[in-house]
């Protein structure tokens, strides 16, 4: 039983181009794996970008407002009690009834 040469050239481009293509399908996978990963560490950092800008107003919001509290705590109240009355007003206009 002899196989032809056209048989024998059919089955050996019929394996080359299995041996061919696979491995390209291989190699795409995995660039299209790399690239999801890049394209994910982009948007990864674009998002650590903006938290970090969210944290630095938050931080400065949170500086400014001790600071205020402190300017507060430090006031001396004692020379605005100057305006007011220090006996309260007894008001004894109404009887009891």
């Amino acid at each position: 039983m002899a196989i032809s040469l056209q048989e024998m050239f059919r089955m050996f481009s019929s394996y080359a181009f299995t041996c061919l293509f696979f491995p390209q399908i291989k190699l795409a996978d995995k660039q299209a794996a790399l690239e999801k990963i890049h394209w994910e560490m982009l948007t990864s950092n674009k998002k650590v970008e903006k938290l970090q800008e969210e944290l630095d107003s938050v931080q400065t919001d949170i500086s400014t407002f001790t600071l205020l509290l402190e300017g507060l705590a430090k006031t001396d109240t004692a020379k605005y009690t100057d305006d007011y009355d220090t006996k309260p007003y007894v008001f004894n206009h109404v009887p009891d009834i």
